[in-house]
C-alpha cells in the first residue's frame, strides 16, 4: 500500500509548459515520492524533457492519456533505463 503522503496525483490537471517547469522545481526537492500520476494532463513533448531530469525518485510514473508523441519516446526510455527507482511507467 502506498502512503498518500508519498503520492503526487495531478491527474486531470492541465499542465502547460510553465506548470511543468514549476513541477520540475517541486520534484527536485520532494524526497519521499513513490508515485507521480500525470495522466490526462494534456502534456505535450516539452513536459517530459523538463520533468525527467528531476524524476529520479518515483517508483510509479503515469503519463497515460496525454499528447506525448514518439518525439519524447527516447527521453522516456533513457530515463527509465538508467533509473533503478522507476518500476512502472504507464
Amino acid at each position: 500500500m502506498v502512503d498518500l503522503s508519498q503520492m503526487v496525483d495531478l491527474s486531470q490537471t492541465r499542465l502547460d509548459q510553465q506548470a511543468c517547469r514549476s513541477l520540475a522545481l517541486f520534484l527536485e526537492h520532494f524526497e519521499a515520492l513513490s508515485e507521480l500520476d500525470l495522466s490526462h494532463c494534456q502534456l505535450t513533448d516539452h513536459c517530459p524533457q523538463l520533468l525527467f531530469p528531476h524524476q529520479h525518485k518515483a517508483h510509479i510514473l503515469d503519463l497515460s492519456h496525454n499528447d506525448i508523441t514518439d518525439v519524447s519516446a527516447k527521453t522516456i526510455y533513457d530515463t527509465v533505463s538508467t533509473n533503478n527507482n522507476i518500476h512502472t511507467v504507464r
